[in-house]
Protein backbone atom coordinates (compact mmCIF):
# COMPACT_ATOMS: atom_id res chain seq x y z
CA UNK A 1 0.00 0.00 0.00
CA UNK A 2 1.44 3.37 -1.15
CA UNK A 3 1.61 6.55 1.16
CA UNK A 4 -0.22 8.14 -1.57
CA UNK A 5 -2.78 5.69 -0.94
CA UNK A 6 -3.45 6.66 2.89
CA UNK A 7 -3.05 10.36 1.88
CA UNK A 8 -5.90 10.32 -0.41
CA UNK A 9 -7.55 8.53 2.40
CA UNK A 10 -7.30 11.00 4.91
CA UNK A 11 -8.35 14.16 2.35
CA UNK A 12 -11.73 12.88 2.76
CA UNK A 13 -12.40 13.95 -1.01
CA UNK A 14 -15.87 13.06 -2.16
CA UNK A 15 -13.83 12.22 -5.98
CA UNK A 16 -10.89 10.65 -5.69
CA UNK A 17 -9.27 9.40 -8.86
CA UNK A 18 -6.31 7.19 -9.13
CA UNK A 19 -4.81 5.14 -11.67
CA UNK A 20 -4.71 1.22 -11.42
CA UNK A 21 -2.01 -0.66 -9.75
CA UNK A 22 1.06 -2.43 -11.32
CA UNK A 23 1.31 -3.88 -7.70
CA UNK A 24 5.01 -3.36 -8.27
CA UNK A 25 5.17 -2.06 -4.42
CA UNK A 26 2.09 -3.47 -3.08
CA UNK A 27 0.64 -6.91 -2.76
CA UNK A 28 -2.72 -7.90 -4.21
CA UNK A 29 -4.56 -7.61 -0.46
CA UNK A 30 -2.89 -4.29 0.15
CA UNK A 31 -4.99 -2.77 -3.15
CA UNK A 32 -7.49 -4.94 -2.52
CA UNK A 33 -7.71 -2.43 0.53
CA UNK A 34 -6.40 1.07 -1.14
CA UNK A 35 -8.61 0.23 -4.14
CA UNK A 36 -11.71 0.98 -2.42
CA UNK A 37 -10.62 4.79 -1.37
CA UNK A 38 -10.72 5.81 -5.00
CA UNK A 39 -13.97 6.95 -6.86
CA UNK A 40 -12.32 5.91 -10.16
CA UNK A 41 -9.56 4.08 -11.49
CA UNK A 42 -8.14 4.51 -15.01
CA UNK A 43 -6.48 1.89 -16.17
CA UNK A 44 -2.90 1.50 -18.03
CA UNK A 45 -1.87 1.93 -21.56
CA UNK A 46 -4.02 -0.64 -23.79
CA UNK A 47 -0.42 -1.32 -25.36
CA UNK A 48 1.05 -2.18 -22.66
CA UNK A 49 3.73 0.44 -23.41
CA UNK A 50 6.41 1.04 -20.32
CA UNK A 51 7.46 4.73 -19.53
CA UNK A 52 5.98 6.74 -16.74
CA UNK A 53 6.38 9.28 -19.11
CA UNK A 54 3.94 7.49 -21.31
CA UNK A 55 1.87 6.18 -18.52
CA UNK A 56 1.33 9.94 -17.12
CA UNK A 57 0.26 11.21 -20.08
CA UNK A 58 -2.29 8.14 -20.13
CA UNK A 59 -3.59 9.44 -17.02
CA UNK A 60 -3.66 12.93 -17.72
CA UNK A 61 -5.85 12.22 -21.43
CA UNK A 62 -8.05 9.86 -18.84
CA UNK A 63 -8.80 13.46 -16.71
CA UNK A 64 -9.95 15.24 -19.37
CA UNK A 65 -6.65 16.03 -21.11
CA UNK A 66 -7.72 14.61 -24.30
CA UNK A 67 -4.79 16.49 -26.83
CA UNK A 68 -2.06 16.19 -24.03
CA UNK A 69 1.04 14.38 -25.02
CA UNK A 70 3.82 13.09 -23.16
CA UNK A 71 7.42 15.28 -23.99
CA UNK A 72 10.51 15.80 -22.28
CA UNK A 73 10.86 18.15 -18.86
CA UNK A 74 11.16 21.41 -18.82
CA UNK A 75 13.00 23.85 -15.86
CA UNK A 76 11.95 27.61 -16.43
CA UNK A 77 15.26 29.33 -17.58
CA UNK A 78 14.79 31.62 -14.30
CA UNK A 79 16.11 28.82 -12.55
CA UNK A 80 19.19 28.71 -13.94
CA UNK A 81 21.53 30.50 -11.51
CA UNK A 82 25.02 29.27 -11.98
CA UNK A 83 26.68 29.15 -8.88
CA UNK A 84 30.63 30.37 -10.52
CA UNK A 85 32.27 31.30 -13.67
CA UNK A 86 34.38 28.03 -13.60
CA UNK A 87 33.84 25.67 -16.13
CA UNK A 88 32.92 22.38 -14.54
CA UNK A 89 31.14 19.07 -14.93
CA UNK A 90 29.05 17.41 -12.15
CA UNK A 91 29.22 13.66 -10.60
CA UNK A 92 26.37 12.32 -8.68
CA UNK A 93 27.51 9.26 -7.31
CA UNK A 94 24.90 8.54 -4.62
CA UNK A 95 21.98 6.32 -5.08
CA UNK A 96 19.13 5.05 -2.28
CA UNK A 97 20.18 1.95 -2.36
CA UNK A 98 23.94 0.45 -2.29
CA UNK A 99 22.58 -1.97 -5.25
CA UNK A 100 22.27 1.05 -7.21
CA UNK A 101 25.45 2.72 -7.11
CA UNK A 102 28.01 2.33 -9.74
CA UNK A 103 31.31 1.77 -8.32
CA UNK A 104 33.28 4.83 -6.42
CA UNK A 105 36.66 3.66 -8.45
CA UNK A 106 35.20 3.81 -11.40
CA UNK A 107 32.90 7.23 -11.23
CA UNK A 108 37.10 8.34 -10.10
CA UNK A 109 38.29 7.11 -13.32
CA UNK A 110 35.58 8.92 -15.70
CA UNK A 111 36.26 12.04 -13.60
CA UNK A 112 39.87 11.96 -14.44
CA UNK A 113 39.14 11.08 -18.36
CA UNK A 114 37.12 14.14 -18.21
CA UNK A 115 39.71 16.40 -16.83
CA UNK A 116 42.80 15.63 -18.73
CA UNK A 117 40.75 16.28 -21.62
CA UNK A 118 38.96 19.43 -20.79
CA UNK A 119 40.91 20.44 -17.64
CA UNK A 120 37.18 21.75 -15.94
CA UNK A 121 36.65 20.64 -12.25
CA UNK A 122 34.97 18.32 -10.70
CA UNK A 123 32.07 19.09 -8.70
CA UNK A 124 29.94 16.41 -6.73
CA UNK A 125 27.00 16.53 -5.60
CA UNK A 126 24.25 14.36 -3.26
CA UNK A 127 22.24 14.17 0.29
CA UNK A 128 24.24 15.03 3.61
CA UNK A 129 24.18 10.75 3.69
CA UNK A 130 26.53 10.35 1.39
CA UNK A 131 29.08 13.09 2.91
CA UNK A 132 31.92 9.98 3.90
CA UNK A 133 31.36 8.20 0.41
CA UNK A 134 31.84 11.07 -1.64
CA UNK A 135 34.83 12.64 0.40
CA UNK A 136 36.68 9.52 -0.17
CA UNK A 137 35.62 9.78 -4.11
CA UNK A 138 37.34 13.44 -4.58
CA UNK A 139 40.34 12.13 -2.37
CA UNK A 140 41.17 8.92 -4.99
CA UNK A 141 39.88 10.72 -8.09
CA UNK A 142 43.11 13.54 -7.43
CA UNK A 143 41.62 16.60 -9.77
CA UNK A 144 40.47 19.94 -8.75
CA UNK A 145 36.91 19.53 -6.98
CA UNK A 146 34.20 21.13 -5.85
CA UNK A 147 33.08 19.19 -2.66
CA UNK A 148 28.99 20.37 -2.46
CA UNK A 149 27.97 17.22 -0.76
CA UNK A 150 24.74 17.57 1.53
CA UNK A 151 25.22 21.75 1.02
CA UNK A 152 22.81 22.52 -1.39
CA UNK A 153 19.05 22.95 -1.03
CA UNK A 154 16.96 21.72 -4.31
CA UNK A 155 16.98 24.89 -6.01
CA UNK A 156 20.72 25.23 -5.34
CA UNK A 157 21.15 21.75 -6.33
CA UNK A 158 19.30 22.88 -10.11
CA UNK A 159 21.57 25.86 -9.88
CA UNK A 160 24.95 23.84 -9.83
CA UNK A 161 23.85 21.54 -12.75
CA UNK A 162 22.13 24.64 -15.12
CA UNK A 163 25.81 25.83 -14.95
CA UNK A 164 27.16 22.54 -15.60
CA UNK A 165 29.01 20.93 -19.34
CA UNK A 166 27.88 17.45 -18.48
CA UNK A 167 26.74 15.58 -15.65
CA UNK A 168 27.20 11.75 -14.36
CA UNK A 169 25.33 9.69 -12.53
CA UNK A 170 23.80 7.01 -11.38
CA UNK A 171 20.08 6.61 -11.88
CA UNK A 172 18.75 9.63 -9.69
CA UNK A 173 17.29 13.26 -10.18
CA UNK A 174 20.14 14.60 -11.40
CA UNK A 175 19.62 13.53 -14.70
CA UNK A 176 15.93 13.91 -14.87
CA UNK A 177 16.87 18.00 -13.69
CA UNK A 178 19.60 17.95 -15.97
CA UNK A 179 17.31 16.66 -19.04
CA UNK A 180 14.51 19.69 -18.09
CA UNK A 181 17.31 22.23 -17.91
CA UNK A 182 18.86 21.10 -21.24
CA UNK A 183 22.21 20.32 -20.07
CA UNK A 184 23.87 16.69 -21.64
CA UNK A 185 24.05 13.76 -18.87
CA UNK A 186 24.81 10.40 -18.80
CA UNK A 187 23.20 7.91 -16.48
CA UNK A 188 24.82 4.64 -15.47
CA UNK A 189 21.16 2.48 -15.69
CA UNK A 190 20.44 -0.41 -13.87
CA UNK A 191 18.27 -3.17 -14.35
CA UNK A 192 15.29 -2.53 -11.77
CA UNK A 193 13.09 -0.34 -13.12
CA UNK A 194 14.14 -0.21 -17.02
CA UNK A 195 11.94 1.41 -19.11
CA UNK A 196 10.15 3.22 -16.36
CA UNK A 197 12.09 5.89 -15.78
CA UNK A 198 14.95 5.84 -18.66
CA UNK A 199 15.64 5.19 -21.06
CA UNK A 200 12.65 8.20 -21.93
CA UNK A 201 10.27 7.23 -23.87
CA UNK A 202 7.73 10.43 -25.23
CA UNK A 203 4.97 10.87 -27.54
CA UNK A 204 6.56 14.48 -29.12
CA UNK A 205 9.73 15.46 -29.64
CA UNK A 206 12.19 17.55 -27.19
CA UNK A 207 14.23 20.45 -28.00
CA UNK A 208 16.29 19.64 -25.11
CA UNK A 209 18.56 16.59 -24.83
CA UNK A 210 17.66 13.45 -22.78
CA UNK A 211 19.52 11.54 -20.57
CA UNK A 212 22.15 8.94 -22.12
CA UNK A 213 21.53 5.71 -20.40
CA UNK A 214 24.80 3.25 -20.29
CA UNK A 215 23.61 -0.37 -18.95
CA UNK A 216 24.29 -4.08 -19.62
CA UNK A 217 21.50 -6.19 -20.37
CA UNK A 218 20.87 -8.88 -18.33
CA UNK A 219 17.75 -11.31 -18.54
CA UNK A 220 16.81 -10.77 -14.62
CA UNK A 221 16.39 -6.97 -16.06
CA UNK A 222 12.55 -5.48 -14.20
CA UNK A 223 13.10 -7.15 -10.87
CA UNK A 224 12.13 -4.06 -9.34
CA UNK A 225 15.30 -4.08 -7.60
CA UNK A 226 14.65 -7.56 -6.08
CA UNK A 227 18.27 -8.82 -6.89
CA UNK A 228 18.32 -12.34 -7.41
CA UNK A 229 21.96 -12.33 -6.91
CA UNK A 230 23.59 -12.52 -3.52
CA UNK A 231 24.93 -9.31 -2.82
CA UNK A 232 27.87 -9.01 -0.60
CA UNK A 233 27.73 -6.06 1.97
CA UNK A 234 27.36 -2.17 0.04
CA UNK A 235 28.18 -4.06 -3.17
CA UNK A 236 26.58 -3.08 -6.65
CA UNK A 237 24.17 -5.19 -8.24
CA UNK A 238 25.80 -7.33 -11.45
CA UNK A 239 24.08 -5.18 -13.93
CA UNK A 240 25.43 -2.02 -12.48
CA UNK A 241 29.08 -3.10 -11.95
CA UNK A 242 29.01 -4.51 -15.33
CA UNK A 243 28.79 -1.31 -16.71
CA UNK A 244 32.37 -0.40 -17.82
CA UNK A 245 34.17 2.38 -17.48
CA UNK A 246 34.82 2.42 -20.94
CA UNK A 247 31.34 2.02 -21.66
CA UNK A 248 30.66 5.19 -20.15
CA UNK A 249 33.31 7.35 -21.67
CA UNK A 250 31.90 6.67 -24.77
CA UNK A 251 29.04 8.27 -24.14
CA UNK A 252 30.45 11.33 -22.02
CA UNK A 253 33.39 11.57 -24.33
CA UNK A 254 31.12 13.43 -27.07
CA UNK A 255 29.99 16.11 -24.95
CA UNK A 256 33.35 16.93 -23.77
CA UNK A 257 34.32 17.14 -27.81
CA UNK A 258 31.63 18.85 -29.00
CA UNK A 259 32.59 21.34 -26.24
CA UNK A 260 36.07 21.99 -26.91
CA UNK A 261 34.98 22.70 -30.60
CA UNK A 262 32.82 25.12 -30.32
CA UNK A 263 35.13 27.38 -27.42
CA UNK A 264 37.81 26.89 -30.31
Amino acid sequence: MAGGDSIVRMTGAEIAIGAVSDRANSTQFEMLIADRWYTKLIPPPGNGAQGEMLFNAHFARGLGASEFRAGGPHIADSLRKRPCSDDYFVVFPGASWHGRKWPREYFGEIARRVYSGTGWKMVICGGPEEADYNRELANITNVPCDDRTGQTSLLELVGVIAGAHVVISNETSAVHIAAALGIPSVCVLGGGHFGRFLPYLTEKAASRPFPVPVYQTMDCFNCNWRCIYRLTEEAPTPCVEGVSVDQVWEAVAPFTQAVNSSAR
